[in-house]
């Protein structure tokens, strides 16, 4: 993995960008090796161990099938347990729509607890990002609520 600035990363053809506090854009480009997916998947538990869970956007449109074994290395990764707010993908054709949900469903039965944030899929980035904000807004507003419980010692 190449850090290209302290919030910017490349992992083979595939970049990553975070903006704090919260947010990663990942764009995937060409086919995933299982060893780029070890790799990004160790980048966002670092990344979540200092920021807190993430809200993830993904940029899917230029991504190729990476087969089975990469999408078992995600499937058994621990980035799914409670590391994520929420993700938005967008430009994702249609088999790669399915392989997520099946890794989703299939993961969620094996690691009970895993795969706990709403994931969405889009057909444009302003689309992905209107709904991640809508996302965030509704769980600041939660945080908001609980802290004024809080406060009156309700």
């Amino acid at each position: 993995m190449s850090e290209l600035a302290p919030d910017r990363f490349q992992i083979g053809t595939h970049q990553i960008h975070f903006r704090a506090p919260e947010e990663l854009t990942l764009e995937l480009v060409g086919p995933m090796s299982v060893e780029e997916a070890e790799r990004l998947s160790d980048l966002i538990l670092e990344l979540t161990a200092r920021h807190g869970a993430l809200y993830v956007l993904v940029d899917s449109a230029r991504i190729v099938s990476s087969g089975h074994r990469v999408r078992k290395v995600f499937a058994e990764s621990d980035m799914f347990s409670k590391q994520l707010r929420a993700v938005a993908v967008w430009g994702a054709a249609f088999p790669l729509r399915i392989a997520i949900n099946m890794v989703i469903k299939a993961s969620s039965r094996l690691l009970p607890g895993s795969f706990q944030f709403p994931l969405e899929f889009f057909a444009t980035e302003q689309q992905a990002r209107a709904w991640m904000d809508s996302v965030r807004d509704g769980h600041l507003a939660e945080q908001g609520a609980q802290q004024r419980l809080q406060a009156t010692g309700t």
